[in-house]
């Protein structure tokens, strides 16, 4: 800033030091406003599950996984069924498990197969 010699100049100084102040406090309530709506539990996990899905990777294990888990279900519904058995349920968990763990283990492969049976199927 420059000296100030008369008081025109000072009163001039004061009003723009004023707008400056009501500009900057219209800035800070904007960026309040911002923060606490991006702080909302909502927003939080809608923003985390943007990022999950815009990597690559993630969508990969993500698909992997529910691969997994669905074809250890349906491995334990075929061999095991329902049951009240306490003792078959126990062995249809393991089996359940067993099964998801290969699967997401060999997915690539698995998914691969699949494709190449489906084009096979079709072709016909």
């Amino acid at each position: 800033m420059q000296k100030i010699s008369n008081t025109l100049e000072l009163k001039n100084a004061i009003r723009q030091l004023e707008n400056q102040r009501a500009d900057d406090w219209i800035l800070l309530k904007e960026e309040i406003l911002t923060t606490v709506e991006s702080l909302k539990p909502i927003n939080i996990v809608k923003n985390s599950l943007k990022a999950v899905l815009a990597s690559p990777d993630l969508q990969t294990d993500a698909v992997n996984a529910a691969l997994g888990l669905t074809t250890g279900y349906l491995a334990k519904k075929v061999l095991i069924g329902n049951t009240y058995n306490p003792f078959k349920n126990l062995i249809g968990y393991f089996v359940e498990l067993a099964v998801a763990d290969k699967t997401i283990h060999n997915a690539e492969s698995i998914k691969s197969f699949v494709s190449i049976f489906v084009q096979k199927l079709f072709k016909k």
